[in-house]
Formats: structure tokens, C-alpha cells, sequence
């Protein structure tokens, strides 16, 4: 069976997300990788699309080598898995889809125990405007992450046939049958469709607020703060040199604030 290697880079963090490099590699007995979140004690959870195995496995802090037997976490509500991550109370997210192609975001209470953790709410339903599966589902239409500071949760969210394409933006432990607060999407935008490989993030965002979304060809896309509608991006960043078309993924380091330590926040891509 085929191995994972993850490099645990984040040793150690400081208020305003400096770290140091462990140098450790971890190794799952998996090459299905979909996505990775990590928490504040660097407990890493690993989403992965292999049939015979857990969906999600947890690799405590500190481990090392090969992890033959690493934590398992199942959601019951969820049959195709797309995207994790992590709120400011150390609780997992996972993003994707029902038995009827519909969109469902669960918060399972890892922060309490990571071994059985206990279901806290779900965002799923018609007035959420998240778009369904249709013909099949995609493993990389979706993207979820979490404004470091306010900690609402913006969802990257494209149909099947890439016909709608949005980003939409909810209430920090948004729950229900609940509608977004804004929406991004619309030709002005830019955005387009997810990579052709699964298990890389459309969407990051920073401690300023700033929405970055990745796009082909080494180009970035910056929504600023409170961007909403058919909108332009703040800023594109792109290289000045040739770079591959295929689509990569995106991450930004940010720290783990309060609102009003916006100005000191320390964003790296």
C-alpha cells in the first residue's frame, strides 16, 4: 500500500502565527489525500477518498514515522467527503454531500475529544443557496476555510457542470437551514472552476479579512473585506515568468486574533 508524507512544519506558534520547522514526516499507509486542517495543538486531520479506510484521520501532535493506526473520525450525515477544517475553538468542519447530492457543513466537537467527538450543528438546506451535486460529485468543487478573527466560514461551492460558480459567506457557527450574509459570484469576479486534481484548496483567507482564491496559470485573485456581489478582485497576483497551467492550491499563515488585533496580524502565502 502506498504512503502519504507529511512534513509537521509548525512546531511551535506565537501569538501571531510564527513557527518553527520540526523537520519530522509522518506517514499515513494512504495516498488518497482530499484535504488536510490542523488545529492549535498541531493534531493534524486527513481527509482521504480510499473506500476501505475512515474518511477522516487524525495524527496526533508529536507523532512521527509511520502511523499505521491513526485516530478515525466518520460523519453519518456525509457520503461523499470534499473539504475540512478547523474553527478558533479547535472543532472540525467537514464540507460535502447527503445521500440526495445535497451540501452539508457539520462542526464535530474535536476541540472537547478528538477520539468520539460529539456533532454541534449543520448547515445544510435550500436557503443556504449552496449548490448541489448533480451527474456525479466532483471531489474539488468545494473549498471551506475560516476568517482566522471573526471566524465566519466561506465556502468556495461550483455545480458539476461549472455553470454557477460562487463564494458564499456565513456567520461564524452558522447553523440550519440558514442563509449566507454575502455572496461573491458573477462574471466581474474572475473566479473560475476548481483544479483538475482533488485534495488542493480553491479558497484561503487572511487575517485581514482578504479572500485569496486560487486560479490557473500561477494567478491569484484578491477580494477585499466585505467583497459581495458580481465584484471585481482588490488585486490579481500573478508571476512575471512562464508557470504551468494546472491549478494549484492555496493557504495563507495567518495568526489566531482577537477583532481588534486586525492591524497586527501576520499573513504569509
Amino acid at each position: 500500500m502506498g504512503g502519504l508524507r507529511l512534513l509537521a512544519i509548525g512546531g511551535s506558534r506565537t501569538r501571531y502565527g510564527h513557527s518553527r520547522v520540526l523537520g519530522q514526516c509522518l506517514m499515513l499507509q494512504t495516498n488518497d489525500l482530499e484535504s488536510i486542517a490542523v488545529d492549535s495543538h498541531l493534531n493534524d486531520f486527513v481527509m482521504v477518498v480510499r473506500p476501505s479506510g475512515p474518511p477522516v484521520q487524525v495524527v496526533p501532535v508529536n507523532s512521527s514515522g509511520l502511523v499505521p493506526h491513526p485516530i478515525a473520525i466518520s460523519d453519518p450525515n456525509i457520503i461523499q467527503y470534499v473539504s475540512l477544517a478547523v474553527d478558533d475553538e479547535d472543532n472540525l468542519l467537514i464540507a460535502g454531500y447527503d445521500t440526495r447530492g445535497a451540501v452539508i457543513i457539520d462542526t464535530l466537537g474535536t476541540g472537547r475529544s478528538i477520539t468520539s467527538p460529539a456533532l454541534l450543528r449543520s448547515l445544510t438546506g435550500s436557503k443556504t443557496g449552496l449548490l448541489p451535486a448533480t451527474g456525479g460529485f466532483a471531489r474539488n468543487d468545494m473549498t471551506i476555510a475560516l476568517d482566522p478573527v471573526t471566524n465566519e466560514l466561506f465556502v468556495y461551492n461550483a455545480t458539476t457542470d461549472l455553470t454557477h460558480i460562487q463564494v458564499s459567506v456565513f456567520a461564524a457557527k452558522a447553523s440550519g437551514d440558514v442563509a449566507p450574509v454575502r455572496t461573491i459570484s458573477g462574471p466581474a469576479t474572475g473566479i473560475t472552476g476548481p483544479g483538475f486534481e482533488a485534495g488542493t484548496n480553491k479558497i484561503a483567507i487572511s487575517a485581514d479579512g482578504r479572500l485569496f482564491v486560487s486560479e490557473p496559470n500561477g494567478r491569484i485573485l484578491v477580494f477585499a473585506p466585505g467583497a459581495t456581489g458580481n465584484v471585481a478582485p482588490s488585486q490579481v497576483i500573478e508571476d512575471s515568468t512562464p508557470v504551468p497551467a494546472a491549478q494549484g492550491g492555496i493557504a495563507v499563515r495567518s495568526c489566531h486574533c482577537q477583532h481588534d488585533d486586525r492591524e497586527k496580524a501576520d499573513d504569509g502565502l
